[in-house]
């Protein structure tokens, strides 16, 4: 039996693709056309890589940006979208929805939920969904389409800022419309900037 990944692939933003053994790497493009920036949200939507937001230098961004190629070369979608300009938010694709939360701007923490089938034009799913404004949590969706957010803060972390850590999870089973609380203090440890499957392995 062989062990293979569904739909997984590796990329740092600065474009550099992991070989098949992952001993060794090459770069795809010096440059890209994109503003340099951290923490935006990269996912694979319809075989395309869409780039949203991001910032730098506390310029916070709101663009879309795609590529068919693996990163080879890049086309603008959108300057602005309709959601705010962000960083630390959270994109994940389920069933050819691209589905985007949170995140902040340095002066405001989001709870809104967008959905998008192109990277063009997008759905408010939600303005405030019932978790509390947060960047850096989680996003993950079960088998059977039930949407979880886990972790995440609410504001700048010490010594900088006052901003609470999370461990709270909620569950959407319409696509981020409305909530319920799975649990409001999980065994792990509240923290921000979770790792999550992104991976999901079958047998042959």
């Amino acid at each position: 039996e062989r062990m293979r990944p569904n739909r997984a692939m590796s990329l740092m933003l600065a474009l550099l693709p992991a070989a098949a053994a992952a001993s060794a790497w090459t770069q795809v493009v010096a440059k890209a056309p994109w503003a340099g920036r951290s923490d935006p949200q990269l996912a694979v939507l319809g075989g395309r890589l869409i780039l949203l937001g991001g910032h730098a230098n506390n310029k916070y961004y709101n663009d879309v940006w795609s590529s068919a190629d693996g990163g080879r070369s890049w086309v603008q979608l959108l300057p602005a979208a309709p959601w705010s300009n962000r960083s630390y938010h959270t994109a994940k694709v389920f069933e050819d929805q691209l589905f985007m939360l949170g995140g902040h701007n340095g002066a405001t923490w989001f709870n809104d939920i967008w959905s998008t089938a192109d990277g063009v034009t997008w759905k408010l799913v939600t303005a405030a969904a019932a978790w509390s404004p947060r960047a850096a949590a989680a996003l993950q969706f079960l088998p059977d389409g039930t949407m979880l957010v886990m972790g995440g803060s609410d504001g700048l972390l010490k010594p900088i800022g006052d901003g609470k850590v999370f461990n709270d999870v909620w569950a959407s089973v319409d696509r981020g419309a409305t909530w319920s609380l799975r649990s409001a203090a999980a065994p792990w440890a509240a923290r921000e900037g979770l790792q999550k499957l992104t991976a999901l392995y079958t047998l042959d």
